[in-house]
């Protein structure tokens, strides 16, 4: 069986192929901060004989606890005794083969997320350097790439910045924790690291999303957004969308734009747009009518109907597809009306009808309280507080998502509170949510 085979997604017919690098066959190494790349990690002094069996999407704490090297985190206060883990940069491994009709194509490597600061390499060439926690990024590799051979990929996560390290090596408490991610990190970081209420201080470190690697045949479609627009009697919606197309050259080409309902059997809508490609990377807007479509409700409300919307960018012909590219949506009107003042305004607070005591009574300031419309219903809103379903982001997989997110709905939630100060979760969250009926707020 070749390398790719149960790897390899593509449509023949589409312009784009993609090679899956998640799996269990990568390898994980450490170094003191620093020494990896002075080592060689990326090439030939990567050491093999002192490496873990690693995951992606993972975490290197998850990858270190399967392999013994760590007591079990959330046992007892194990999670005191692991700090030495962050003080230390990680190396990633992984060997692979493209397809061999890959040869001519337009290669990408495209990295759903890492955490949190990362350098890449191939086959011993350096790609460049990421941070973040939550934003994609990607390389073009058309060049680096061995067709035929085994290529080597080496991804270094740099260990936490020493003040936070020093912070949590004090004992001190979350706050202090929180505040020292904030200044150490300049993009974002999830602050469940700092210990917040229900969690231990652990500094998450490693590939949390997948990683792949794209073909195309010149053309490239990425970032594709569609938001729908519709009102009463909502017999049509007004379908926004706004692509990026990437091209080595100018030339004249088509995008072709096919929506289809998922969740019912109802002809496509197609249409297209002819275009100048006059810039290497060009925001393409467009916008077109969904004719009657189905629409989305809440849990308990009526059935969540989900669209697919499928850019395709073709030669000035018509007939060769360049590139592809999709994304999922649904289509509601969604209003936030604001609630009629109550009679009695005053609330959580004693009440007395005794007029000298009255006005000493704290009052409290006038709150804005909103009612959710949607397609026209006043929706009641129940649900929870959503926090992340584990402290090792990149661990859960979609069952386990999928078991939580089934309970709420059964238990007749129609919304979650996302914690604002914890994930931004993964797409495989908002996928669920939207096919139980869940809102994320």
């Amino acid at each position: 069986m070749s390398p790719w085979q149960g790897r390899a997604a593509s449509t023949p017919d589409n312009g784009r192929q993609e090679l899956l690098l998640s799996g269990t066959d990568w390898t994980i190494a450490s170094f003191s901060a620093g020494d990896g790349i002075k080592q060689r990690a990326f090439a030939e002094g990567y050491p093999i004989d002192k490496s873990y069996a690693a995951t992606v999407p993972g975490d290197i704490h998850w990858d270190l606890e399967r392999a013994g090297k760590i007591p079990p985190i959330y046992f007892g206060r194990n999670s005191r005794e692991i700090a030495w883990v962050t003080g230390r940069e990680w190396w990633y491994r992984k060997s692979f083969r493209i397809p061999p009709d890959w040869k001519n194509k337009r290669v990408r490597l495209h990295f759903d997320a890492v955490d949190y600061s990362t350098e890449v390499w191939l086959n011993g060439q350096p790609l460049g350097r990421h941070e973040g926690q939550f934003t994609p990024f990607e390389f073009e590799v058309s060049g680096a790439l061995r067709c035929g051979e085994d290529n080597t990929l080496a991804v270094l996560i740099h260990a936490a910045p020493a003040e936070v390290q020093k912070t949590i090596a004090s004992g001190a408490g979350e706050w202090a924790v929180m505040q020292a991610l904030r200044k150490a990190y300049p993009r974002w970081k999830c602050q469940t690291n700092a210990g917040w209420d229900w969690g231990a201080k652990i500094i998450t470190m490693g590939i949390w999303q997948d990683v792949r690697l794209i073909a195309t045949d010149g053309a490239y479609l990425s970032d594709l957004i569609v938001q729908p627009r519709l009102s009463p009697p909502y017999d049509k919606a007004l379908l926004y969308t706004k692509v990026n197309l990437d091209s080595p050259v100018k030339a004249k080409v088509s995008l072709e734009y096919s929506v289809r309902c998922l969740t019912a059997d109802d002809p496509p809508t197609v249409v297209t747009q002819s275009l100048d490609v006059t810039a290497t990377n060009q925001v393409v807007p467009f916008r077109f009518i969904l004719p009657n479509p189905r629409l989305w409700w809440p849990n308990g409300y009526g059935p969540q109907h989900r669209y697919e919307l499928a850019v395709t960018v073709r030669a000035a012909d018509g007939k060769a597809a360049l590139d592809h590219a999709t994304v999922a949506f649904g289509v509601r009107d969604l209003q936030m009306l604001q609630n009629p003042e109550a009679l009695d305004s005053v609330e959580y607070i004693d009440y007395t009808t005794d007029a000298a005591v009255a006005h000493q009574l704290p009052q409290p300031p006038p709150e804005r309280r909103y009612l959710i419309q949607i397609n026209g219903r006043r929706i009641f809103g129940r649900g929870g507080n959503w926090i992340p379903c584990d402290l090792l982001y990149g661990r859960p997989r979609r069952d386990f998502y999928e078991h939580r997110i089934r309970s709420a709905a059964l238990a007749h939630f129609n919304l979650f509170r996302v914690w604002g100060g914890g994930l931004i979760d993964k797409p495989v969250f908002f996928d669920l949510c939207d096919r139980s009926g869940t809102m994320p707020f």
